[in-house]
């Protein structure tokens, strides 16, 4: 399944990249209030698709370190949440 993903996630940037491309040929003032609004789901899109490839980026480090990132991210908000409840019970 992740290997589906990748792929994805490779499609979309490419298609991204060459929509991007075409857009430099294309006047701003030609575009219709619907192709701003496509645009800008497009930008939102790409960055979700950013941030799967950093968030497995991530995960391989974790994994090649000998750790797990799904338990170290628990023990991480458990330690955050903690230190904010000691902080504001001293507030």
């Amino acid at each position: 399944m992740g290997t589906q993903n990748e792929i994805k996630r490779k499609l979309v940037k490419s298609e991204v990249a060459d929509l991007a491309h075409e857009l430099k040929q294309v006047p701003r003032k030609s575009l219709s209030a619907w192709d701003h609004a496509a645009l800008a789901k497009v930008k939102e899109i790409q960055q979700g698709t950013e941030q799967d490839e950093y968030v497995s980026a991530l995960k391989r480090v974790f994994e090649l370190a000998g750790l797990n990132y799904g338990i170290e991210q628990q023990n991480f908000w458990r330690r955050y949440n903690a230190h904010l409840q000691r902080r504001s019970s001293k507030d």
